[in-house]
């Protein structure tokens, strides 16, 4: 390509892959990441039980390796089918590792969300596992695997980097307030008022204004006493 898209932002990168693109199912390998050799097989193993549970994202099993390719962690492991809200609770609350080259998405919902291109594209792939899945089932295949390479020069392994680490700061401030503000009647009570405590103690952390609508928000949850306790300039 001429232009270097992907140094403005990966997002727009995957996307003009993706305009070629017209196969029923794609998926993006990160630059330095690998796959097992038997990864397509299992995918049309797998294709099957795929479509007979109307699944649009499935995720295989990662491990961390480094520069030399040594491994750093054991293989992630999920269940069969699992939602993929609970798969991003597992990330925010417990810690799991999720990147974009573990996933396999169907081009139509892809076609229909596209991705977000928040800072550095960091969560992009983590609105599009929510989006494309429609807050729904992911299918995991535990015998196909990626091995996902983090390095100092990568964006995840770089921590030296300040602006790198400014910019996935505003992106994880990005994409919180997106999916909490566009998508909170997908959450449950409980785990949105979580959510928006996550958020509102992020943004402060960071000097950052809060960006939800907790006047929309706690209302939906039916929670006034919060709602009479929002600063004025909120509402």
């Amino acid at each position: 390509y001429i232009e270097n898209l992907g140094g403005k932002n990966l997002a727009l990168q995957w996307e003009r892959i993706l305009e070629n693109v017209t196969e029923e199912w794609f998926h993006i390998l990160g630059d330095d990441d690998m796959i097992s050799e038997n990864f397509v097989e299992e995918f049309y193993h797998s294709l099957p039980q795929i479509e007979e549970n109307n699944i649009n994202v499935i995720k295989v099993s990662q491990a961390i390796i480094n520069e030399e390719g040594e491994f750093k962690t054991t293989f992630s492991q999920y269940k069969r089918i699992e939602s993929s809200v609970d798969l991003w609770q597992q990330k925010i609350y417990e810690g799991h590792r999720s990147s974009l080259s573990e996933h396999i998405f169907r081009k139509s919902s892809y076609d229909e969300f596209h991705f977000k291109k928040f800072p550095l594209a960091w969560h992009s792939d983590d609105l599009a596992v929510l989006e494309f899945s429609n807050f729904g089932k992911v299918y995991f295949i535990e015998n196909a695997q990626v091995f996902v390479r983090i390095s100092t020069v990568s964006i995840s392994g770089n921590t030296e980097n300040k602006d790198f680490e400014n910019q996935k700061v505003e992106a994880r401030y990005q994409f919180l307030g997106f999916v909490i503000n566009n998508y909170y009647k997908k959450f449950d009570d409980k785990l949105l008022l979580n959510l928006i405590d996550v958020q509102i103690a992020y943004s402060w952390k960071h000097q950052k204004r809060s960006n939800l609508n907790l006047y929309k928000l706690y209302g939906h949850l039916k929670n006034y006493k919060k709602i009479l306790g929002i600063p004025r300039k909120e509402l």
